[in-house]
């Protein structure tokens, strides 16, 4: 099953109209799901650093649901940052950080499966709500065992 933008929106916006401004955390534990069975379907596990993260980006983009880059610096494959860019998001809405909230946890869902690890943060710097071009979030994975 496919979410098209106005479906994502309008289950955004009657999420938070049923629950308020708590809403997005029900979003970001729907995400967590979403983004640890996306993990479970792509091709190149191994390839953690670039490859995971280069197939997460192809998924969203299928989808219609905006652009996603992963900088990960050299050397490093536990931590960097994860922009959205083009998001079928209103930027002057409260409906935004709902949206936004399903977003990140498909990151971390998706991260932490393909890390096999339960910790992954995400610290926001920049976003569309606030003028920015993109949400942008630096993140940290510890990795499992």
């Amino acid at each position: 099953m496919t979410i098209t933008e106005p479906e994502l929106l309008g289950l955004a916006q009657e999420v938070r109209k049923v629950f308020g401004s708590g809403s997005g955390i029900i979003l970001h534990q729907a995400g967590l799901g979403i983004g640890q069975e996306m993990a479970g379907n792509i091709k190149s596990p191994a390839d953690k650093a670039k490859g995971a993260f280069t197939e997460f980006g192809d998924l969203l983009k299928t989808r219609g649901w905006g652009t996603v880059t992963v900088e990960i610096p050299t050397g490093s494959a536990d931590s960097g940052r994860v922009s959205f860019s083009d998001l079928p998001l209103p930027k002057d809405d409260p409906v935004h950080e709902t949206v936004e909230m399903l977003l990140k946890g498909m990151f971390v869902g998706f991260t932490a499966k393909v890390f096999n690890t339960d910790k992954v943060s995400l610290q926001r710097e920049k976003c569309i709500a606030r003028g920015d071009t993109a949400c942008v979030f630096s993140f940290r994975v510890e990795e499992g065992d």
